[in-house]
């Protein structure tokens, strides 16, 4: 429910990439989400997904054209008119589109880890290691909590870490200077499958990612004091505490609500199958 690439793959037939490629946030939940994109600019799934549908740098479609295409598939409209009750009107229509697509984002639901199972009493669903890690993510040492709050394991605010970038963040959608490298808080849950991290993908590993806040984050990187959040601190812990704190990251992984891909589609477009040498899903038109 990612692309497992640094940033997005921008849409080559226009011969252009956005002016600050940002790494591609799960799916996994977003239905928990008050606001989505790394800049919190969209208020509601709806609202998101017209974005990367008619970016020119993503996948660039004409409204009209689109609509075209979909009300020209029986199929597709007798789908739409099963779902959608329009008294008449075509259902077939970019609302209802939009409607679809959240619908289906708001099934991709994963709360089943073995965290989860622990948190419901069963005392032996994590092991030492990842029970280490779970006391280090609630420690006043860490403070990993205080950003990623259980049971989702984020919170609705963006803040800056200071991770180097270009990248305005909030700051390019509000304005507020205040808020230049500000970005959205995301869920920790499924964070073991989802590399490289950060809005840039600029960090690989989970164990990048500790070090990185072990060092003080961007304070070490010597980033601008304003575009670092002052919960954001060095700490110290020991190396085998860092890997205790990864191994419990990784018990958040549940990914039991994952789709089945379909064998085949009403448009009779190829069905994404094939994976790359990198294990990314290569989409084949």
């Amino acid at each position: 429910m990612t692309d497992g690439r640094r940033t997005a793959l921008p849409l080559d037939a226009h011969g252009s990439v956005p002016s600050f490629p940002r790494n591609t946030p799960t799916l996994y939940n977003v239905a928990l989400r008050e606001r989505l994109f790394w800049d919190r600019r969209a208020p509601s799934l709806e609202v998101q997904a017209f974005g990367p549908l008619f970016s020119p740098v993503e996948m660039g479609a004409d409204p009209t054209a689109l609509l075209a295409r979909l009300r020209g598939t029986p199929e597709y409209v007798r789908l739409f008119d099963e779902a959608f009750d329009e008294a008449g009107e075509v259902a077939v229509s970019l609302e209802n589109l939009a409607s679809a697509l959240a619908s289906f984002e708001r099934t991709l639901v994963s709360a089943d880890s073995r965290y989860d199972r622990w948190a419901s009493g069963e005392r032996d669903a994590l092991d030492a290691a990842e029970l280490r890690g779970l006391q280090l993510f609630r420690s006043l040492n860490t403070r990993c909590f205080e950003c990623h709050r259980p049971p989702t394991f984020d919170t609705p605010l963006a803040l800056g870490i200071g991770v180097v970038s270009d990248d305005p963040g909030v700051a390019g959608v509000t304005g507020n200077r205040a808020r230049f490298g500000h970005f959205a808080v995301p869920s920790l849950r499924n964070v073991a499958q989802t590399a490289p991290y950060m809005h840039d993908g600029s960090i690989g590993t989970l164990e990048e990612v500790v070090d990185f806040y072990r060092k003080g984050g961007g304070r070490s990187l010597g980033v601008e004091r304003v575009r670092v959040n002052s919960h954001i601190r060095a700490f110290d812990i020991a190396d085998s505490e860092a890997a205790d704190l990864v191994a419990f990251l990784r018990a958040l992984t549940d990914e039991s609500g994952r789709p089945v891909a379909p064998d085949a589609v009403p448009s009779g477009l190829v069905v994404p199958s094939a994976m790359s040498a990198s294990g990314v899903e290569e989409v084949r038109p």
